[in-house]
């Protein structure tokens, strides 16, 4: 490493630092905790659909298949798909088109009722509770999450500490303002303990 790249290294250090500083004097209802499944994960370690891309898609594709609502030559090319291909996203995006609705079709939305199964009795799982606990803290005193996550973890843990929760799709048009929230990602939910006001 030349002293450019050092020089350059201990600025972004630095700045990093600095925005880490400045979060201790943030009021908790000034800040958007933006979650991933790197906290699902943390929190319900067994749940092998949780630990990575690969493992989620398998685990979809399983359920797929034991739910038939895929054609048994769609479940083996996805199989050789997710072993073989590289962009898992491509893989995860085509599964997820062949198993949802499409505009002006009444056909279920099985890519949904196959992460219900994936994902069914997570509350059970649940091994360590401490980030959920500092997450819901947090939510008390008014900060608002933002999860781009499939399960729905937060929102059960929060049950049952009888601390309920609303959860936003956010790609619900009649209930998010589009011009609220600078996100575009599928499948985002904003959580909150108090309704929405500031973004319905």
């Amino acid at each position: 490493m030349d002293s450019v790249e050092k020089t350059t290294n201990r600025s972004e250090q630095k700045s990093s630092r600095k925005f880490l500083k400045s979060l201790i004097r943030k009021q908790p209802q000034e800040l958007l905790l933006v979650i991933g499944t790197g906290v699902s994960a943390a929190v319900a370690p067994g749940i092998p659909a949780l630990c990575s891309w690969r493992s989620c898609i398998e685990a979809v594709i399983e359920a797929a298949e034991q739910l038939e609502v895929l054609h048994p030559g769609d479940i083996a090319e996805f199989r050789r798909k997710v072993t073989k291909d590289r962009d898992l996203l491509v893989v995860a995006h085509d599964l997820i088109r062949k198993m949802s609705p499409r505009t002006g079709d009444a056909k279920p939305n099985f890519f949904q009722d196959c992460l219900m199964e994936v994902f069914d009795n997570l509350e059970q799982h649940i091994q360590n509770p401490l980030v959920l606990q500092s997450i819901l803290s947090l939510m008390d005193r008014g900060t608002m999450v933002l999860t781009t996550n499939y399960d729905n973890l937060l929102e059960l843990f929060g049950q049952q500490q009888n601390k309920p929760m609303e959860s936003l799709d956010l790609k619900d048009k009649t209930k998010v303002w589009a011009g609220a929230l600078p996100w575009g990602v599928p499948c985002s939910r904003l959580c909150s303990r108090s309704f929405l006001c500031s973004v319905l």
